[in-house]
């Protein structure tokens, strides 16, 4: 009896070591060793029968954004309710993997033609029109999926996988809740993408990236009030790559907090020198800041206060730029960080202003002292009704809430007139100036 009760101890321990070496602690699923360890198996057999077998990479859409709105708590019980909807669209034969975060994986071991594949990947997006149920919430939560097939789309575990992930994110870059199929054109621009992704973190530690500034003036006489800086990247080999291009592959690359904080030191330095040399009273500075950044919290609120500390500037030169959709789906920790900002005195504008709905209690909630009327909207002020009324209606909002409107992309003198008639306080576009080096700009406003 003594031995059978050792022999026992041993093997249960045995099977709570291979639990926590193969699967994954919180939704039990297979984890990225077993899923890996699994393909390995396929690969074998489907060499030897001539066989094919397809995985798919899914990601949760915004699932960040949910996860810092509500908790990590809830974020947890969030992915083991989509762990459960992702095996019970799938066949027993699959191995459905957390490789970690709201990232999973299924293999398609026992799979038939293209149009079988589609067929799984179809229903795991389509699932996401029922919503999830958390502690009584219903949350409705999409999915990115890249397929990969054998031997197709590679030849060994890595590849393959890599392949699924470059078609999630092409799923993604398409408008998310959908799957796509690795193509050998994606597997050109996969790689056209880790060689920008590689001269860019290089640039990030070296040379390459510079910055401009653009003039913010008052519409009713043209007195410069302000500047926005803006990113630039000279690319070694390449030359000047648009921010539309680099700024995304910032985002996806996971580089957009060290950016982020590249941007704003290299601001401040340019106030240094725009403090000591300009004889006009100091200008407002416009630096923009990315939801990835503002979900960093603290790590971005030393930043701020160790940059001003070094330049001896203080928080009122500058204002934090975010998008609206940013500061509409900010979670809890950035708005505390965000107020805890605004009470020391920087300053906040909502940019890209009516690209969606915003919440007007966001705009009271945290200050906000200016918002800048999306380009978009101006571009067709002149010939379009719709705009004007539109243009007209944030004007008065904001005014009625105390809070300054500016105009981007002014372009014209027609739009310029416009928006004075409605009111508009503040205008920014190549009317007024085109982005310019700090030496250009200084002798302008020298003048």
């Amino acid at each position: 009896m003594g031995i059978f009760a050792e022999i026992s101890s041993q093997q249960h321990l045995q099977r709570q070591l291979h639990q926590l070496a193969y699967y994954d602690a919180l939704t039990g699923l297979p984890n990225r060793q077993l899923f890996y360890d699994r393909i390995g198996q396929v690969i074998v057999h489907a060499k030897r029968d001539g066989s094919g077998f397809a995985i798919l990479f899914i990601d949760l859409d915004r699932f960040k954004d949910i996860n810092d709105s509500l908790g990590h708590s809830f974020g947890d019980k969030l992915l083991q309710a989509a762990a459960c909807r992702i095996k019970s669209v799938v066949r027993e034969t699959d191995t459905v993997s957390r490789l970690g975060g709201d990232e999973f994986t299924i293999l398609l071991s026992e799979t038939g033609s293209e149009r079988d594949v589609a067929a799984i990947a179809s229903s795991i997006v389509q699932s996401s029109e029922i919503p999830l149920d958390v502690d009584g919430r219903k949350i409705y939560l999409t999915a990115s999926v890249g397929i990969a097939r054998y031997p197709n789309d590679g030849r060994d575990v890595d590849m393959l996988v890599k392949s699924a992930d470059a078609a999630m994110y092409r799923a993604k870059r398409e408008g998310r809740n959908r799957y796509c199929f690795f193509t050998s054109e994606l597997n050109v621009q996969v790689l056209e993408r880790l060689s920008m992704e590689g001269a860019l973190r290089t640039s990030l530690k070296g040379e390459g990236l510079y910055m401009v500034w653009q003039p913010q003036v008052r519409l009713v006489d043209g007195e410069v009030i302000g500047l926005e800086a803006l990113a630039r990247w000279r690319h070694p080999h390449q030359g000047e790559v648009a921010p539309v291009q680099f700024i995304p592959l910032a985002e996806e690359a996971g580089l957009m907090p060290e950016l982020g904080n590249w941007v704003f030191e290299a601001a401040a330095a340019g106030a240094v020198a725009l403090a000591g040399i300009c004889r006009r009273r100091p200008l407002n500075l416009g630096v923009n800041i990315s939801a990835s950044q503002l979900f960093q919290g603290e790590a971005l609120k030393r930043n701020i206060l160790d940059t001003l500390e070094r330049t001896g500037l203080g928080m009122e030169c500058f204002e934090l730029e975010l998008s609206e959709s940013t500061l509409m789906n900010r979670g809890r920790s950035s708005s505390a960080i965000l107020g805890e900002l605004r009470r020391l005195g920087l300053q906040i504008t909502v940019d890209d202003f009516g690209t969606s709905f915003s919440k007007l209690s966001c705009l009271k909630q945290l200050a906000v002292q200016r918002v800048k009327i999306d380009h978009g909207l101006i571009r067709d002020l002149a010939e379009d009704a719709v705009s004007r009324q539109l243009v007209a209606a944030i004007i008065q909002m904001a005014h009625s809430l105390d809070i300054r409107v500016s105009a981007e992309g002014v372009e014209t003198d027609e739009q310029r007139s416009i928006l004075l008639q409605l009111g508009c306080d503040e205008g920014q576009g190549v009317l007024f100036g085109e982005p310019m080096d700090l030496s250009a700009l200084i002798g302008q406003l020298s003048l």
